[in-house]
């Protein structure tokens, strides 16, 4: 009865919270307290994957007073869950965990009872698993991309204007690739996304160093027929290329 854990619980990654509805009441020979928590909560996300990405949405607690000498949590793994009935935009869920466990801090953080530098807390963590709705966000992401490589793959098939064609592509792709970055932060590593933009600058320049060549021989008073149908080859060969990195 003298116990509060549920005031004395500290969100380990919350940013901030607040609890309302406090109830304590007599069950049979045991305490029932229950307590309705909100907040916002620190995580890190890797878009590694993005827009083919899946987070796991995590409540980490933790006690902020007794160790574990005077206080253990039990996870009721039975008798948690979700509200199926909860929506998020552009998100799906799928699956949700509870584990209680123990904390250790190499600390005392001074207690005079604990001579060994370590302290133990009951611990416990919610774990909501979520997976984006990948279709919509990807088309809006690739879209200028792939708009790009076909015209990177038209220019073959054209004389006049190829250069400033491919210039143009050129220039979206980078366009493209800044809205990235803002998309997904600042990053490490080459993403997902990143894999992409570069296989499309990989086309470009393929097709710009064949445009060069191509349009020397018939400049050059060469059979100009016979070089749009090598043309027409190369531009088979870059799209099957391109369609496997990106299914690679």
């Amino acid at each position: 009865a003298d116990l509060e854990p549920l005031k004395t619980v500290e969100f380990v990654n919350g940013f901030s919270t607040q609890g309302s509805l406090d109830s304590t009441l007599e069950r049979d020979g045991q305490w029932w307290a229950t307590r309705k928590i909100s907040g916002v909560f620190r995580q890190d996300f890797s878009l590694r994957n993005y827009p083919f990405d899946e987070q796991p949405l995590l409540i980490e607690m933790e006690e902020g007073v007794l160790d574990t000498r005077d206080l253990v949590y039990i996870a009721d793994a039975g008798n948690s869950g979700m509200n199926p009935a909860v929506d998020l935009p552009g998100w799906r869920l799928l699956d949700f965990r509870l584990v209680g466990g123990v904390t250790a801090h190499p600390t005392t953080f001074g207690d005079p009872s604990l001579p060994k530098g370590v302290s133990r807390y009951a611990s416990l963590k919610m774990r909501v698993g979520v997976e984006r709705n990948h279709l919509a966000n990807f088309v809006k992401a690739t879209f200028p991309l792939y708009i790009a490589a076909l015209l990177a793959l038209v220019s073959l098939i054209v004389t006049d204007g190829r250069m400033s064609l491919l210039g143009a592509t050129t220039f979206a792709v980078v366009r493209s690739f800044v809205s990235v970055e803002k998309l997904v932060g600042p990053h490490d590593g080459v993403y997902l996304l990143d894999q992409l933009h570069f296989a499309t600058l990989a086309l470009i320049m393929a097709a710009t160093g064949l445009g060069v060549i191509s349009l020397r021989p018939i400049s050059q008073g060469g059979d100009a027929a016979r070089q749009r149908r090598m043309d027409l080859r190369w531009a088979g060969v870059l799209l099957g290329a391109y369609l496997l990195l990106n299914l690679i």
